[in-house]
């Protein structure tokens, strides 16, 4: 859960690796029972994510707005919640370059560097940003220029932002996010990027894949996966005049769209008379089938009822009708980030 107030929360449960009494419960020994509340320290801050390192310790990547300009922070956490001040400066990271920076996802590397993607946003056109840092919370020299890549439109008045990032089995780099026209119009973006920061040409020929199937005016992307097939998928919504449709697209290796999955490359979710409906999250089993989290709006048999609903679909885009009821499962609750269990 992203946070933009002046502290963020960490919580750990038993469902890690700490041996505790009750599967589920929040672990005492982290933090005060199970929570630590804390900000970057500068400012407002905003948690993007909460990275579990090699050594057990944790890495909070967020952004703060209390310098000179908007800064990208990392803060490093011991096992039991206190801030590791072996750790840069007191714990803490920041990374106030030439401009104003926004972290919006980060992955940590088998070799314990840390992927960083999000945007810079000096003026309008946005442009979409990776950095890679070391475990000492320096910028990785061998990536990009001085530690990071900036992706800029060859279009006057286009913004490009990163929202997700995933590491191939290749070590290659692949950003979901979003391409911004400056009459503030939304298409889906993945880019992919070479192990030292370069764009990667092989992919859909400029290293970029800009989707502009749907709405012409609105299509948000919120989550992003790297498959077991080497393939990746997307899962967003767009807007239409009188209905908001939730999509996931799957993307072939060469950064095509690939059309062998669902509609011509698109899955639509299980027809229940839905309106207005919202993509939050997206997980792969091991058996390759895909969960959606999403909000719909259930119009059907004369009902009118807004929930949230996971939906699961088969590895060619088809909805699992044997899951569920029809391929659906109500949930109420509100599943931002989905993970799935080895079992």
């Amino acid at each position: 859960m992203k946070l933009p107030l002046s502290f963020f929360a960490l919580l750990l449960s038993s469902l890690s690796s700490f041996a505790q009494p009750k599967t589920g419960t929040l672990d005492s020994t982290f933090g005060a029972n199970g929570i630590v509340i804390d900000s970057f320290g500068k400012g407002s801050s905003t948690l993007a994510k909460t990275l579990v390192l090699g050594d057990g310790k944790f890495m909070a990547v967020g952004d703060s707005s209390g310098g000179f300009v908007h800064e990208i922070v990392l803060k490093r956490y011991q096992v039991n919640g206190k801030t590791d001040t072996t750790f840069g400066f007191k714990g803490s990271v920041y990374y106030a370059l030439d401009t104003d920076m926004y972290a919006k996802d980060a992955v940590l590397q088998p070799d314990g560097k840390i992927l960083v993607t999000g945007f810079e946003r000096p003026f309008i056109p946005f442009k979409l940003l990776s950095m890679r840092i070391m475990p000492d919370g320096s910028l990785d020299s061998s990536f990009g220029i001085n530690g990071r890549t900036v992706i800029i439109s060859s279009f006057p008045g286009l913004s490009f932002y990163g929202q997700k990032i995933a590491l191939q089995d290749d070590g290659k780099i692949l950003i979901g996010g979003t391409a911004i026209t400056i009459t503030n119009e939304t298409q889906f973006l993945i880019a992919r990027l070479n192990l030292n920061g370069t764009i990667d040409s092989t992919f859909n020929s400029n290293g970029l894949l800009v989707v502009d199937k749907f709405s012409p005016t609105e299509n948000n992307l919120y989550d992003f996966l790297y498959l077991q097939s080497g393939k990746s998928a997307l899962i967003g919504y767009y807007t239409m005049p009188t209905q908001r449709q939730v999509v996931i697209m799957r993307i072939n290796k060469n950064g095509s769209i690939d059309s062998t999955f669902g509609d011509n490359g698109i899955a639509y979710p299980p027809e229940f008379g839905s309106t207005n409906n919202y993509a939050y999250s997206l997980a792969e089993q091991q058996d390759r089938k895909l969960i959606a989290g999403v909000n719909m709006t259930d119009t059907g048999a004369g009902k009118n009822i807004s929930d949230d609903f996971l939906l699961r679909f088969n590895e060619n885009g088809t909805p699992d009708t044997t899951w569920g009821y029809k391929g659906r499962s109500i949930t109420h609750l509100y599943p931002e980030v989905l993970k799935i269990n080895a079992d």
